[in-house]
């Protein structure tokens, strides 16, 4: 299998052409953290280095199995590597789009390699948006009493209604576009403090997607998130639960990477364990049968915990993530290298100053040592999860801590 990591895939799909282009931020993405699919990627594997990346694939391999001889690291290719040895393997996206479909639809009529592409269906592109969550939200509402009604979402698709709505609201809103995931394409707003600032974004959202949804800020206490595998048509599997933290403007800011065990009994302090396996169980029917037709891969569903009057409840279901996303990753990763006594946290840095990751990096790896096991699964320490140079701008990485 051949992997390939290219954030931001919702607003591919949003645009739909096969020559769309990322925004620079995210090119700089996607070159810094092109390594993370080995994480999940299985030793026999393939990782696809855009051509643009400043170390070479060997270089990337070295680099991290100095770091923890327990990854099995996969091999890497780029154009200045010879492609004979995928030939007819499958291809694996981190997110599906046109524009990344059509990127190895022509490394295969320029190299002869018959790669095998996921099918772009037409569907996929209603699957991606805000609009399926809300449906999926909408099923659980009415096949579960515990979880309420007043937290779906309402969608506009023009500005008069869409400020109607805000201006007659008693509460704090967060307005959202339809493509858009991870904390991002959000936009809060206080209780009787609705500006023309806000509708200056609210209009950029409309013209360039077509709609928005408004829903009310929930007082959280816990973000957490369900990771299923759709395999073939009516065949999804549940994987894991994965923890996670957001900044106070709804960004990412981390995934816990712990046993299953402990996010699980982190996450059912609030709700009872038998609400989560019900959640799971009309999940899996829901992606089987609206999703399982037209996708193959991995999905997230986010979800949060709230309080309402001392009393918590469930969100069950804030965004799909129709994706591979950190959830999964850390999943794998304590699965796959770390030691069953041990926990931690899996970041993303981003700065813009020149050589200040580079400096971070090494930083920490003198602040917080690596120490494996006898078996080289990581008991304590710091480790990236992609190499680090002085032209990075973004860095993922992890801090592993023993349990006490």
């Amino acid at each position: 299998m051949l992997h390939y990591f290219n954030p931001g895939h919702e607003a591919a799909v949003a645009n739909g052409s096969p020559y769309y282009m990322l925004p620079a931020n995210q090119r700089k993405m996607q070159e810094d953290l092109a390594f993370l699919p080995a994480w999940y990627a299985n030793p026999d594997d393939y990782v696809y280095i855009p051509q643009s990346i400043t170390l070479f694939p060997e270089e990337y391999e070295v680099t991290i199995k100095d770091l923890l001889p327990s990854l099995g690291t996969p091999f890497f290719l780029n154009e200045n590597t010879p492609f004979g040895n995928i030939r007819n393997q499958q291809l694996s996206l981190w997110g599906i789009s046109p524009q990344s479909i059509d990127l190895f639809r022509k490394l295969n009529e320029r190299e002869k390699i018959s790669l095998q592409l996921p099918e772009w269906h037409k569907e996929i592109k209603d699957l991606t948006s805000r609009y399926k969550a809300k449906e999926g939200l909408d099923f659980l509402i009415r096949h579960l009493p515990e979880i309420s009604g007043e937290i779906s979402p309402s969608f506009f698709s023009d500005i008069t209604s869409a400020e109607a709505y805000i201006n007659a609201s008693s509460q704090p809103l967060i307005v959202k576009a339809p493509y858009s995931s991870s904390g991002k394409g959000l936009v809060w707003i206080e209780k009787n403090a609705y500006t023309s600032s806000h509708q200056q974004i609210l209009r950029g959202i409309l013209k360039k997607q077509g709609s928005i949804s408004i829903e009310k800020v929930l007082p959280k206490k816990v973000d957490f998130a369900m990771q299923f595998f759709i395999n073939n048509p009516d065949d999804t599997s549940f994987k894991a639960l994965s923890l996670f933290e957001t900044k106070e403007n709804g960004k990412y800011d981390g995934n816990i990477i712990s046993s299953g065990q402990h996010i699980e009994k982190t996450i059912t302090k609030f709700i009872p364990a038998s609400l989560l396996e019900k959640v799971k169980k009309l999940l899996t029917d829901f992606l089987n049968t609206h999703f399982s037709p037209f996708y193959k891969g991995c999905i997230g569903i986010d979800m949060l915990i709230y309080e309402t009057n001392g009393k918590y409840y469930l969100h069950p279901c804030v965004e799909i993530n129709l994706r591979y996303n950190m959830g999964y990753l850390s999943y794998r990763i304590y699965e796959k290298y770390i030691d069953p006594g041990s926990k931690g946290k899996l970041g993303i840095i981003f700065r813009k100053e020149k050589g200040s990751l580079y400096h971070t990096h090494h930083e920490m790896k003198e602040k917080y040592p690596l120490k494996l096991s006898p078996d080289n699964r990581v008991i304590s320490g710091y480790f990236p999860l992609c190499p680090v140079c002085k032209e990075s701008r973004y860095m993922a990485f992890t801090i592993i801590r023993k349990n006490n």
